[in-house]
């Protein structure tokens, strides 16, 4: 009697969890995600997010994207980075139907929606929330649909940016090789230095080496307009970080015609002539940077204290060392 007893319990252990197995089966099928259509990037021609108020629109023009109203240029590695993320977007779990937005960063105020358009097809929309615990998803929300979702990777990041932060920040850039003639003037004093290529000392010369690889081993040697040697290391280092110079902002609300009487100013000839010029040093957010302007951008922008000061250079500061050591 015992024994029977024992089996009629586990036929219903057994019938219970067949129909669990079923019921979670039947669960899923309802549950089936949503496929994204994949969406190539180069047929992206205009990029909007919207947050709360805020607006940010990008536009293809030729090769670069830029930032409207104002056109600026964006940052081409931002841009792609965004871009990547529609191309790979694919939903992993459904998360919730609850409608509890605000726990997912998914609301009206933190939500940051996406959309692209090829020409004036809207081809891809989203609503993009913070990361999942894991910070390996991010919870999104798509369109007529009030599940939330997760999306693989971590990637809010990648949109949650202001203007200033998405716009490309090179504001000085040259083929380092063409510059012949550098001018500084800082404090009051002024100095020009031109490059003057100087012949390899024949004592060097290697055995059957010909006079081209002669040439080539040749190391130009910099001049002020006294004549005098400068430091050449010096001047080749500073040209150097000028070639590829990014700032760390800009200012906005100010142009080029706001700012006056540079403390410092740097202008390279070659191809073509190049200026920056740098003023005093001011006060944002606590932390000090040096205002400042270049030829080959058309807006001002601040440079931090570290780099400025790498940049600023003063004639005493560039005389070639004195061998003696005096």
């Amino acid at each position: 009697m015992k024994l029977k007893k024992e089996y009629i319990i586990l036929a219903v252990v057994i019938v219970a969890l067949v129909a669990y197995l079923v019921s979670r089966k039947q669960d899923r099928s309802l549950y089936d995600l949503p496929e994204i259509a994949t969406v190539e990037p180069k047929k992206i021609n205009r990029v909007e997010l919207l947050r709360g108020e805020d607006t940010i629109t990008f536009r293809k023009q030729g090769s670069e994207w830029t930032i409207s109203p104002e056109n600026y240029l964006a940052d081409p590695v931002k841009v792609k980075d965004m871009l990547t993320v529609v191309e790979s977007l694919t939903l992993t779990e459904l998360i919730s139907e609850s409608k509890n937005y605000q726990r997912y960063d998914l609301d009206a105020k933190d939500g940051i929606q996406l959309k692209c358009w090829a020409n004036d097809d809207l081809i891809f929309e989203i609503l993009i929330g913070k990361a999942a615990e894991s910070f390996n998803h991010t919870f999104v929300k798509l369109p007529d649909d009030q599940a939330v979702y997760h999306a693989n990777g971590n990637f809010r990041n990648k949109f949650d940016m202001e203007i200033g932060d998405f716009r490309e920040k090179t504001v000085l850039a040259f083929d380092k090789e063409t510059i012949d003639v550098l001018d500084i003037q800082a404090g009051g004093e002024a100095e020009t230095y031109t490059k003057q290529e100087t012949p390899p000392d024949p004592a060097e010369a290697k055995d059957g080496e010909t006079p081209a690889a002669q040439d080539a081993g040749s190391k130009p040697k910099w001049v002020n307009d006294k004549g005098e040697d400068a430091d050449a290391g010096k001047i080749t280092s500073l040209i150097s970080a000028l070639s590829n110079l990014k700032c760390e902002k800009f200012i906005e609300g100010k142009s080029k015609s706001d700012f006056s009487d540079p403390v410092h100013t740097l202008t390279l000839t070659g191809v073509k002539e190049y200026t920056l010029r740098l003023y005093a040093e001011m006060e944002v957010d606590g932390e000090s940077f040096f205002p400042a302007v270049s030829s080959e951008n058309n807006y001002p922008f601040l440079m931090t204290q570290w780099r400025s000061e790498n940049l600023i250079k003063k004639p005493a500061d560039l005389k070639k060392p004195d061998p003696a050591g005096q």
